[in-house]
Parts: structure tokens; sequence; C-alpha cells
């Protein structure tokens, strides 16, 4: 996962409530976060973890199933 601070616009979980939320402002150690389903929290960011990018998957077979 990606190191430094949780910033505005990273997309985060926490054990309060299931689900991913996207962070859409800080104030001090204090994080909002908005799920997609429109639920508003405020968290301390200590309670966040961010969520690992999706891994990169390469289509290598590029129609070439016959050679």
């Amino acid at each position: 996962m990606a190191e430094g601070p949780i910033e505005i616009g990273d997309r985060v979980y926490t054990l309060q409530m299931p689900g991913v939320f996207l962070v859409v402002a800080r104030r001090g150690t204090f994080v909002d976060i908005e799920s997609d389903s429109g639920i508003h929290l405020t968290v301390s960011d200590a309670s966040l973890r961010r969520v690992a990018p999706a891994p990169v998957v390469v289509d290598d077979t590029n129609g070439d199933a016959d050679k």
C-alpha cells in the first residue's frame, strides 16, 4: 500500500462500517469520508486504512490463440 498520510481523494476503509469510502475533507486529525451510497462519516485518520490499488492485468493473447 502507499505510504504517507491519508489525503483528499484517497479510497479508504474503516472498521466502523463496511464498505469503501472516499476522503472528501480533512480537519486536523479528523477526516470526512463518504460512501458511494451517500453515507457520510467524520472519523480519526488513525482509524482509516487506504485501499490498495487494483492489480494491473496484462492481456497478452492478442488473438494469437492458434499460433
